[in-house]
């Protein structure tokens, strides 16, 4: 295999990554809004609607790793995003907030689908030997489309309304579809395999040598669910709001502009020379947003947050990977999405119950500190080859 990174797949998949996530943001962001204004939903029933969307798709990655290694990489990644792109259509015709939240949850499940299939692809397209800074590229498609995303949509949807929104996004959907399927997958190349003796049973919906990780990396994405669902409302608290509409901007810059220079280096030193920075860079950030002063202190927490974070969900991927056989990867990276996604889905119930206690402050000291906690058990399963 070649050892460039950019070849012709590798840049298509990255691109089918980019407008799929950007379908799954530029949503996510005005799905409560509009239940709430359009279709009269309470506050629960908005929340369902916003939620059961990522629920459906934690469930879909349990089971999509399975699925790779008995219809291929390419053929999953195909059926996922034709399901995508058709739920996408059913929009159109929801008349209430019940049929509204079944559509998302189908949605969701079409997202787990593709996503876990578009990940392993991507590791199979990029040369074993720079495989933490080739994988470390192709998340950017991720991270640029969480910033462009809830732009797109809250400008859609304010000044042109739900419809056009859907419009737009049905034709990225579209587009992240057509780029797919002029994509040569190496191995199956999307042929029917028969499921091997590794996916019966357990083990074929389970990678349990990367189970400590996904551990770790579930409480990690726990701390991370402190920004994505409270940070809001903390800069408003803190008279902060102006300059906090820039923070997830900042942050984003700060995984795009470090991420070519970390992948070179785990790749060169190992992944555990940017790994341990990782935690202590998110840890100084959240620390540091519990106690901030001004627009810099705040603009600092977000691109500390950004490189900790964003170096961190890079690099347990590329991890899980490392510790599998190449059958094995799709099953891999499925546990470790599943379980680290199911850290975003708790944070928000289990944060928001210590907000009414102790308020934000210091729920991002606490936050912070366990990331400390997490990277010293890290540490510990590092030397006892655990990760």
């Amino acid at each position: 295999m070649s050892k460039a990174i950019w070849t012709r797949d590798f840049i298509l998949i990255s691109l089918t990554s980019f407008f799929m996530y950007l379908v799954f943001y530029a949503l996510m962001v005005v799905i409560a809004i509009y239940s709430l204004q359009q279709l009269q939903a309470s506050n629960a029933e908005a929340g369902l609607a916003a939620g059961d969307f990522l629920l459906a798709a934690l469930i879909a990655r349990l089971f999509a790793g399975h699925c790779i290694e008995s219809i291929g990489k390419r053929r999953m990644m195909l059926w996922g995003l034709l399901f995508y792109g058709l739920l996408q259509g059913f929009y159109f015709i929801t008349t209430n907030i019940y049929l509204f939240a079944a559509v998302r949850f189908f949605h969701g499940i079409a997202f787990g689908f593709c996503a876990t299939a578009i990940s392993t692809l991507a590791a199979f397209l990029v040369p074993k030997e720079r495989r933490g800074e080739g994988m470390g590229y192709f998340l950017l498609s991720t991270t640029l489309a969480s910033a462009v995303g809830p732009f797109i949509g809250l400008y859609a949807y304010q000044n042109y309304g739900f419809f056009l929104l859907l419009l737009v996004s049905l034709s990225m959907a579209v587009l992240s579809l057509g780029m797919a399927a002029v994509i040569h997958a190496p191995a199956d190349n999307g042929e029917l395999r028969p499921v091997t003796q590794a996916a019966k049973g357990m083990q074929g919906y389970f990678e349990f040598k990367v189970l400590p990780l996904a551990l770790l990396s579930l409480v990690i994405y726990l701390c991370y669910s402190s920004l994505l669902s409270f940070f809001s409302a903390y800069a408003a608290e803190i008279h902060m709001l102006e300059a906090g509409q820039y923070f997830f901007l900042v942050y984003s810059a700060a995984i795009i502009l470090s991420r070519p220079q970390v992948g070179k280096l785990a790749d060169q030193r190992g992944s555990n020379f940017v790994v341990y920075p990782s935690f202590a860079a998110f840890a100084l950030g959240l620390l540091l947003l519990s106690r901030v002063q001004s627009a810099g202190m705040l603009f600092l927490s977000a691109a500390l947050c950004g490189l900790g974070f964003g170096t961190f969900a890079a690099m347990a991927q590329v991890i899980a990977i490392q510790k599998v056989t190449k059958e094995r990867i799709g099953i891999a990276l499925s546990t470790v999405l599943s379980i680290s996604e199911l850290g975003t889905g708790i944070g928000p119930f289990l944060l928001g119950g210590l907000v009414g206690i102790c308020g934000f402050q210091w729920m991002y000291v606490l936050a912070g500190v366990i990331v400390i906690f997490c990277g010293a058990a890290y540490a510990f399963c590092s030397v006892k080859k655990y990760v």
